[in-house]
Order: C-alpha cells, then sequence, then structure tokens
C-alpha cells in the first residue's frame, strides 16, 4: 500500500501546487488560485482525488477586487488522504490476466 508521503512525492508539479495551496489557506477556490499564478484548480483537484486525496467541495460567494459577488464559486478544503489498495480479483482465473 502506497502511503500519503510517497504519493505525494509522485504528484506532478501542479496538482503538488494545488495541494499546497489547500493545506496552506485551509481552502481555496479557482480566483484565489488565478491570483498566484494556477489555472485549471478544478481539475487539478478532480486529478487529486482520483489518487486518493480527499477534499470537502463547498460553495460559496466570493467578492471579487472591484467590490461584484460571484456565487456559486467552489471552495476545495484538503481533508486527508485515503490509500487504495489494489482490487482482489473474486474469479481466480482473473488474476491470471
Amino acid at each position: 500500500m502506497m502511503t500519503q508521503a510517497h504519493m505525494e512525492r509522485t504528484l506532478r508539479p501542479s496538482e503538488a501546487h494545488a495541494l499546497d495551496l489547500s493545506k496552506r489557506n485551509g481552502g481555496i477556490n479557482r480566483y484565489e488560485a488565478t491570483a498566484v499564478g494556477h489555472g485549471s484548480l478544478s481539475q487539478r483537484i478532480s486529478d487529486l482525488e482520483a489518487k486518493g486525496f480527499l477534499f470537502a467541495h463547498t460553495p460559496e460567494t466570493w467578492i471579487d477586487p472591484a467590490g461584484n459577488p460571484h456565487d456559486g464559486v467552489m471552495r476545495y478544503h484538503y481533508l486527508g488522504w485515503k490509500a487504495f489498495t489494489a482490487p482482489t480479483p473474486s474469479n481466480p482465473q482473473e488474476a491470471r490476466l
């Protein structure tokens, strides 16, 4: 079974950046990520979730620098990591494929 530390070492730079931003800031939305040079935040969060990293998705109203509200902006909060184990086949024949 892969540990979280090992998995973090295998992340692409954009995934590691998204994870770091969420951990350091207690959550992040796409506008905040863009402001620090990170694009495609939702895709990176999806990629991280596919690798076992857990995030809460919380919609919020975000106020931009001009004072305009943006409803339904997703904030991603890092929750932890869930180790995956390889599935074991129920049919012995599948193990040989």
